[in-house]
């Protein structure tokens, strides 16, 4: 009996604080990639959709492009509910041109394996959208990161690619 109450308790000590602590999160920056310049000035809206078990979900954001290569701007911080969360921790974002027919969409599921690391992985995304650890394009739709940093991340649309 007193070596089940000691097995026990030392699982509740090691098990409250894990619980308790917050879920990965990241400091998330949108992008959009050009091959070429556009023949105009492009402004381009991002926008969250929906959400599910999430602390924080950034903030909507605008920018203009006018030059080739890749354009970004802060979309804010994101963070998952919790480590050992029963539920996905999932968050989408979109995009829109305004006056074109382009836009495109991502939602993203939030992972995190604690002591080691983060996790984030794009589904159901528009062609060619990546997650980059950096402001350069890749071609990656999963990205881990260190538990206890907060990246930062880019998720770049490329909407020559739709």
């Amino acid at each position: 009996m007193r070596n089940s109450f000691i097995t026990l308790t030392l699982l509740l000590v090691i098990a409250i604080p894990w619980v308790a602590v917050a879920g990965p999160g990241a400091n998330m920056n949108a992008c959009i990639h050009y091959p070429v310049r556009p023949i105009k000035p492009l402004v381009v809206e991002f926008k969250r959709g929906n959400w599910q078990s999430m602390n924080e979900s950034g903030q909507d954001s605008s920018m203009n492009v006018s030059e080739a290569g890749l354009t970004c701007t802060s979309v804010g911080y994101v963070e998952a509910a919790r480590f050992l969360n029963p539920q996905a921790s999932r968050w989408e974002i979109g995009y829109t041109i305004i006056d074109s027919p382009k836009s495109g969409s991502t939602n993203t599921n939030w992972k995190g394996v604690l002591p080691m690391a983060n996790k984030l992985e794009l589904l159901s995304a528009s062609p060619g959208t990546a997650l980059c650890l950096s402001a350069h394009l890749c071609n990656v739709q999963y990205q881990e990161w260190a538990s206890g940093t907060q990246g930062p991340l880019y998720i770049i649309f490329q909407p020559e690619k739709i």
